[in-house]
């Protein structure tokens, strides 16, 4: 998704260090979004970052397996995704393409706006060009 984003023109980050993530909320404004992806929704680190986050302005938007999560509470925006983890059935679906398929929406979404297709065009031109031109 970050890689996505930046070929968008959009200024984007992704950490699963809790380190980068107190420090990336830490300079975020309420300018800024923050994309914040857990399973359960109850990981102590990302929450006290959303938190961080939260304090100073950014809106959240949360994408997570569980309804009642303290990430959910925290979050401006939540999504819920599907959570494999609750069913005992080993052959179900990652939980990780339940998101990936939101993640997905969300690109396209932002790709009907003609500045950011625009933009993905360019560097899918310029890797295009790199790759023969070689």
């Amino acid at each position: 998704m970050t890689q996505r984003l930046i070929r968008m023109g959009l200024a984007a980050f992704y950490t699963v260090d809790s380190h980068m993530m107190f420090i990336n909320a830490s300079v975020m404004s309420d300018l800024d979004l923050m994309i914040v992806l857990s399973s359960s929704g109850e990981t102590k680190d990302v929450n006290d970052a959303v938190e961080l986050a939260k304090k100073r302005g950014v809106t959240v938007v949360g994408l997570t397996g569980v309804a009642d999560s303290t990430l959910t509470k925290l979050a401006d925006v939540s999504i819920l995704v599907k959570n494999s983890s609750v069913i005992s059935d080993t052959r179900f679906v990652n939980s990780q393409f339940a998101a990936m398929f939101v993640l997905d929406n969300i690109t396209t979404m932002l790709l009907k706006d003609d500045k950011y297709s625009q933009k993905m065009n360019e560097t899918i031109q310029l890797i295009m060009e790199r790759k023969y031109n070689q």
